[in-house]
């Protein structure tokens, strides 16, 4: 069972701040399977020609990867968690059991989308989210949850950690809407809002994963490291129910997340 960040109850934890963080929640052997095949797929799209003189490691291939050929960095931020190793890591004990306890219905009732990677290095700002809430681009649906988790290392504030604001999830706030080129879709929330929050980055390790409301403030923090910051995200939603009666096309609203689930 994954050691819980947790003084109150696990379900009074979320309600009040909007997130929780589960230690250990998912097994390292499963992520270490998806960080192999992530690694083997950068290489193979990227060609003998191009990983000729790259050092051997997933950092610089996956740099170049996405330098070089973004469609391809895509795919495999897309696809990386489609492999059995990523289903598993989807349903693991640990993982489910914590949802179990803090969602508000059945937990198989609830759709998960593949998880996708997130890149995070300096100098790819266009993949780089400011402050907003999944409910903005998962509207329509009454509830969805949302796990997020570093791979390849454990992660220091100084490596650009999600960052969440604490007790932020008890409102949804207006957004103003950019589509970035070549990146991804900010449906962004206005500083002066996320200051009035106790801002928390997810310096957290491999295993650790934290599990936030829809409509948590977060953002993607800055990157001081000399290394890009990969992390996953998996999605769990109540597809088959509606919210006001407003039901959007479920890949619309996953997909303008999914471009990059590989840029938080």
């Amino acid at each position: 069972m994954p050691q819980l960040s947790q003084v109150k109850s696990l379900k009074e934890q979320f309600e009040e701040d909007g997130f929780v963080i589960a230690r250990g929640a998912i097994p390292v052997d499963l992520l270490a399977h998806v960080e192999r095949q992530t690694y083997s797929l950068a290489k193979k799209l990227l060609g003998p020609t191009e990983t000729k003189g790259i050092a051997e490691c997933p950092f610089e291939t996956l740099r170049t990867l996405e330098r070089t050929d973004r469609d391809a960095f895509a795919t495999v931020c897309g696809f990386s968690g489609s492999s059995l190793a990523g289903f598993a890591i989807t349903t693991c004990p640990g993982l489910l059991g914590v949802l179990r306890e803090i969602c508000s219905r059945e937990v198989f009732d609830l759709f998960p989308t593949l998880f996708g990677l997130f890149w995070n290095d300096r100098s790819t700002t266009r993949l780089h989210y400011d402050w907003h809430q999944e409910t903005s681009y998962y509207q329509g649906y009454p509830e969805s949850i949302h796990t997020w988790f570093p791979l390849f290392r454990n992660l220091k504030d100084e490596d650009g950690p999600m960052i969440v604001c604490r007790g932020s999830h008890k409102e949804h706030f207006s957004f103003d809407t950019e589509f970035i080129e070549n990146g991804l879709t900010q449906l962004r929330v206005r500083q002066s809002i996320a200051e009035q929050f106790e801002q928390v980055h997810c310096s957290i390790s491999r295993g650790d994963v934290v599990i936030f409301h829809e409509r948590c403030l977060h953002s993607t923090g800055t990157n001081f490291s000399a290394l890009p910051r990969i992390s996953g995200i998996i999605r769990y939603v109540a597809l088959l129910e509606d919210r006001q009666g407003f039901r959007p096309h479920m890949q619309r609203a996953a997909g303008k997340k999914m471009l990059s689930d590989s840029q938080q």
